[in-house]
C-alpha cells in the first residue's frame, strides 16, 4: 500500500456525503396514469436570475446566501462542524430538493423560496422533531435518477396503511417520483412491508439507495433490515432481502444478510441492484470491518487487526467480485471516504489530522496530507467533487486538487457540504442551520 496514515487522535465518525445533480423532464408510466399524490400546487413566482455553471466551482459568495429550511440540516451537523453526516438534501441546477420524514420540500436554491410541497397520499407513520443529537434525525437524501430520458427524484416514505374489507392495518412503503424539471409528481409506488415493521418498537425509515436498468433499491431499518427493489414501469416490487445495505458500488450493493436471512450465506455479500442475486457472498476475511464508499468500482473496509488505536488494516475491494485489490496496516481509526463522482476517491479523518486520495479506476495511491516535510497540514474534509476537494483549516475554507493535493483556492467563502456546479450548501452561522452559497468562479 502506497499510503501510511500518521497517529491520530480520533475523531467522530462521520458518513459520506451524497451528490448528485442533473436536469431534464419526465413522463407517466407507460399506461399513462400517474397515481395520484398529495401535492400542493408549485409557486407561480417570477423567473430567478440564472447562474453561471462551474464545474467544480473554487469560490462562493458568502454575501449572497439564502438560508435553506431548517430540515436540511436538522440533527446532521455538530456545533463546531466537526461530526457532519449526509444532508437530507438533493441538488438539481438551483433547486434543492429537501426531504424529512413526512414530506418533501421543493426549494429554490437562489431566492430560498419553497416553490411546492410534497407529501405521501397515505397517512405518515413518523413525524418531524427537532433533534438534540447528532444522527437522531433518520432521514437521508432523495435520489436522483434517469428515468426514460429524464430527471425524477426518488424519495420514499413509511406510510400507515388503513384496513381494508379483511385487510388488516400496517405499515407500507410510499415511494414518490417528483419531475425535476416541473416539480410535478410522476410516479408513485406502494409496497408492504415485512412483518417486523409492523411491531417494531424502532422508528422505521427507509431511503433510496439506487437505481439500475429502470429497477430502484430501498432499504429499509429500524428493528430489522429489508431491502426492495421496485420497477419503476410497474410500480410493483420485483425483489426484496432481509439484507442491510452499508454501501452501493456502481450496481453492486455490499453489506450482510441479516439473522434469519434465506438464501445467503453468512458474511459480507454483493448483491445486483437489479434483481437482488449475490454476485458473491460468504466473505469472512473482512468480516466485521467498517465498510466505506469508494466510487462505483472499489469499496473500502477498516478494522482493528491488534486492538490497538495504531494498527488497522485498510482494504480496498473490488466491488464485482469481493477480491481485496490493495492492502496496509496503519492509522487507520475512524476514517471515512467519499468518491468525487470523476476518478477520485478521499479518505480523510474527519476533524482530525489526515486526509488522502486514491484513483478510483486503478486503486493506485495518490497523495496524502500531512506531507512528510511537515510543511502542509490535511484540512478537514467537509465534501468533494468532480476534481476538487472542500474543506475547513485553521486558517479557513479551502479547496485542493482531488488528483494532486494541491491548494485549489485558499480563499474560496464557504467550505459546502453538499456542492454542484451552481450552488454550495453550507454552514449558515446567523441561523445555526445550512445555506445555499452561489458559486462565482
Amino acid at each position: 500500500m502506497g499510503i501510511q496514515v500518521r497517529a491520530g487522535l480520533g475523531a467522530v465518525m462521520a458518513a459520506a456525503l451524497l451528490l448528485i445533480s442533473a436536469c431534464g423532464e419526465a413522463n407517466p408510466g407507460d399506461d399513462g396514469v400517474i397515481d395520484e399524490v398529495s401535492s400542493e400546487e408549485p409557486t407561480e413566482a417570477a423567473p430567478a436570475p440564472e447562474l453561471p455553471a462551474f464545474d467544480p466551482p473554487t469560490k462562493f459568495d458568502a454575501a449572497a446566501l439564502v438560508a435553506m429550511p431548517p430540515e436540511a440540516s436538522d440533527s446532521k451537523v455538530s456545533i463546531g462542524g466537526t461530526n457532519i453526516l449526509p444532508l437530507p438534501v438533493a441538488l438539481s441546477g438551483t433547486t434543492a430538493f429537501v426531504a424529512s420524514v413526512n414530506r418533501l420540500q421543493v426549494v429554490d436554491a437562489i431566492t430560498g423560496e419553497v416553490l411546492t410541497t410534497v407529501e405521501p397520499a397515505l397517512a405518515a407513520a413518523n413525524q418531524p422533531g427537532i433533534g438534540v443529537f447528532v444522527g437522531s434525525n433518520p432521514t437521508e437524501a432523495p435520489l436522483l435518477a434517469e428515468v426514460d430520458g429524464a430527471a425524477v427524484v426518488l424519495v420514499p416514505f413509511i406510510v400507515d396503511r388503513e384496513a381494508a374489507g379483511t385487510e388488516a392495518p400496517g405499515r407500507a412503503l410510499e415511494l414518490i417520483g417528483v419531475d425535476a424539471a416541473t416539480f410535478e409528481p410522476v410516479l408513485t409506488a406502494t409496497v408492504d412491508l415485512a412483518d417486523w415493521a409492523d411491531d417494531s418498537y424502532n422508528s422505521v425509515n427507509a431511503v433510496a439507495l439506487a437505481h439500475s436498468e429502470g429497477v430502484v433499491v430501498v432499504e429499509v431499518s429500524g428493528g430489522g433490515h429489508q431491502t426492495i427493489g421496485i420497477d419503476l414501469a410497474t410500480r410493483e416490487q420485483v425483489w426484496t432481502r432481509d439484507f442491510g445495505v452499508e454501501v452501493v458500488a456502481g450496481d453492486t450493493l455490499i453489506g450482510w444478510p441479516t439473522q434469519g436471512s434465506t438464501g445467503l450465506e453468512t458474511g459480507i455479500a454483493g448483491l445486483s441492484v437489479k434483481d437482488g442475486e449475490p454476485k458473491w457472498q460468504g466473505n469472512m476475511d473482512y468480516d466485521g470491518h467498517g465498510l466505506k464508499p469508494a466510487g462505483p468500482k472499489y469499496f473500502v473496509t477498516i478494522k482493528d487487526e491488534t486492538l490497538s488505536s495504531t494498527e488497522d488494516a485498510f482494504n480496498i475491494v473490488d466491488a464485482a467480485t469481493g477480491a481485496v485489490v490493495d492492502s496496509g496496516l496503519g492509522d487507520y481509526a475512524l476514517i471515512d471516504c467519499q468518491y468525487d463522482g470523476a476518478d477520485t476517491t478521499i479518505c480523510f479523518r474527519r476533524g482530525e489530522d489526515w486526509a488522502g486520495a486514491f484513483d478510483a479506476n486503478t486503486s493506485e495511491w495518490l497523495w496524502s496530507l500531512p506531507d512528510e516535510a511537515g510543511s502542509r497540514i490535511a484540512p478537514m474534509v467537509t465534501t468533494v467533487w468532480h476534481g476538487a476537494v472542500y474543506g475547513l483549516t485553521e486558517n479557513g475554507p479551502v479547496v485542493l486538487d482531488a488528483r494532486t493535493g494541491a491548494d485549489l483556492e485558499i480563499a474560496p467563502g464557504a467550505a459546502p457540504y453538499l456542492v454542484n456546479e451552481y450552488i454550495g450548501i453550507a454552514a449558515d452561522e446567523a441561523s445555526g442551520g445550512v445555506a445555499a452559497f452561489p458559486a462565482t468562479a
